[in-house]
């Protein structure tokens, strides 16, 4: 329930998409899925990351850890 006293013009306007800070985030939460086929998996086209041994992730955290196990030699296995 939302009580206010005057104007309710003010109100509307702050129902505008341009007003929603779930609208200004950089998700695919507003628009379909884009899902394209990767080695036999399926990932999201804006979310598509590549380490430097060229192995597709899903994620900024799981390149970082992948180029981090990348340089510590052949020792570690991806």
């Amino acid at each position: 329930m939302l009580f206010m006293q005057g104007d309710l013009t003010e109100l509307r306007e702050l129902t505008s998409p341009r007003h929603s800070e779930s609208a200004a985030r950089v998700t695919h939460l507003f628009s379909a899925p884009k899902p394209i086929e990767i080695d036999g998996r399926f990932m999201e086209e804006g979310l598509i990351h590549h380490t430097r041994k060229g192995i597709h992730v899903r994620s900024k955290s799981e390149v970082i850890i992948a180029d981090l196990l990348y340089s510590k030699g052949d020792r570690l296995r991806l």
